[in-house]
């Protein structure tokens, strides 16, 4: 008997997990209708989880049940006072409905259940500022930095918040005292110095560290991100040519990225070197010749449009060696060419 407890017991555990976990799945594609369907399943079948009970609140509140998601909120603080992410959704519902008072007092209840967890300062510091209370919203960020003074996030917070106010001076300066108290380089404050240094229109000092990130950044991802924020920079700096560089070097190494080549067409447009467009496209040929075709295709239209006889005489040739053909192709040839 006690062997068959165990076992509809093991049971129960995998069949709450599994739907949990599909519940999960339907939430990450916002399909809230299906995640809901399977959570109340889930009740319905006597499963009272706990986490059930907070993805079901959730789901409603996404649908707009606002009080049946709020009931459940209250429900799980009340059964379980230490239960902080539930405190912390209560007061984003509040929030998003309007009640700023309720959002911060649920808010300020999650602090005095755990005092020394940073996310509940972050956010009533977040919600102070939301509503320009901007020396409350100063004072909980730096109770997150007293709490652990090697955490990013207070540090990160407060620069925001400068930010926010537009004194990138001192938003800059608490960068300093960030990287000397956590004691290391983190991507998010290099990257929020480089968008203050932008702010404050020194673009040079933003490319110097955008370029500094990219040489040790692993991630391909990041990488993609950081060459576009160093192809801005220069933009914004008016220094095209150092963009168009930029985006020469990011387009061979992300061959398969369309937007790139996009971003690198639309600088050669705008400085007037599509000539030089068709010389790069026709060397990117091997690397990824269907976007090489679709940039040169569009360079050509571009050149056709404008009745540039001189682009369309170099695109065709690239079109020849490449033993590429399309209507487009032979129209060109015909009006411009005679052939």
């Amino acid at each position: 008997m006690k062997k068959f407890l165990f076992i509809l017991f093991f049971l129960k555990l995998v069949f709450s997990a599994s739907i949990l976990e599909l519940a999960t799945k339907m939430m990450q594609k916002r399909d809230f209708q299906k995640a809901r369907v399977l959570l109340e399943k889930a009740k319905e079948s006597g499963e009272n989880g706990v986490f059930i009970d907070y993805n079901l609140a959730y789901v409603y509140f996404q649908e707009g049940r606002v009080s049946k998601s709020v009931d459940i909120y209250k429900r799980l603080i009340e059964d379980s006072p230490q239960f902080i992410n539930a405190y912390h959704n209560l007061a984003r519902v509040y929030f998003k409905v309007g009640d700023l008072k309720s959002a911060i007092s649920v808010t300020e209840k999650s602090i005095a259940a755990d005092p020394l967890y940073i996310p509940s300062h972050l956010l009533l510091g977040d919600f102070y500022a939301q509503i320009e209370a901007y020396d409350l919203a100063e004072k909980a960020y730096d109770k997150a930095i007293e709490i652990d003074p090697n955490k990013e996030d207070g540090y990160l917070a407060l620069i925001s918040l400068y930010e926010q106010l537009g004194d990138y001076d001192k938003a800059l300066d608490f960068i300093k005292e960030a990287r000397k108290n956590i004691g290391d380089e983190t991507l998010r404050l290099a990257r929020e110095e480089a968008y203050l240094f932008s702010k404050n229109e020194d673009y040079l000092k933003a490319a110097a560290v955008y370029e500094r990130l990219m040489v040790s950044e692993k991630d391909k991802d990041e990488l993609y991100e950081l060459y576009k924020s160093l192809t801005n920079t220069y933009i914004d700096a008016k220094m095209n040519l150092m963009a168009i560089s930029v985006l020469q070097e990011m387009v061979e190494k992300f061959p398969d990225k369309e937007e790139a080549l996009d971003l690198l067409n639309s600088e050669y447009e705008r400085e007037g070197r599509l000539g030089e467009a068709a010389d790069f496209y026709a060397k990117m040929f091997e690397k990824n010749k269907i976007l090489s075709y679709k940039a040169l295709r569009k360079l050509l239209f571009e050149a056709y449009t404008n009745k540039d006889k001189e682009v369309m005489g170099k695109v065709l040739s690239v079109y020849n060696e490449k033993k590429l053909s399309d209507s487009l192709y032979n129209t060109v040839r015909n009006q411009f060419f005679g052939m």
